[in-house]
């Protein structure tokens, strides 16, 4: 765990290998949960950075980490129906929309 004496490291290193495991005859359902577990860990880590710091920018990256979390986990249910696909895409773009704006406000500052 790269000297990581995080018990965050251990969970995300063990719950990955016991889901790709898990999902291995479905790849895109594998790659999905995958996804969404890690952007799971990625919007936690930007909760607790701007319940800290309460800085704007740290609020568009938490913003759009979300939204990137729930067009992933969307995906998911894209082969019930297809409106599932054009949601997660949807979702997504507006994931990366907040991102830009943080990257312009960023540039800006």
């Amino acid at each position: 765990t790269l000297g990581s004496k995080k018990q965050g490291t251990y969970v995300l290193v063990v719950t990955l290998s016991m889901l790709v495991v898990m999902f291995s005859s479905h790849k895109a359902l594998a790659f999905y949960f995958v996804s969404s577990f890690l952007l799971l860990f990625v919007v936690t880590y930007y909760a607790r950075l701007f319940k800290q710091s309460h800085k704007m920018s740290n609020f568009f990256v938490l913003v759009s980490m979300v939204f990137l979390l729930l067009g992933t986990l969307d995906f998911m249910f894209a082969t019930i129906h297809e409106v599932h696909y054009v949601m997660g895409h949807v979702l997504q773009l507006v994931g990366y929309a907040f991102m830009l704006i943080s990257f312009i406000s960023s540039l800006r500052s």
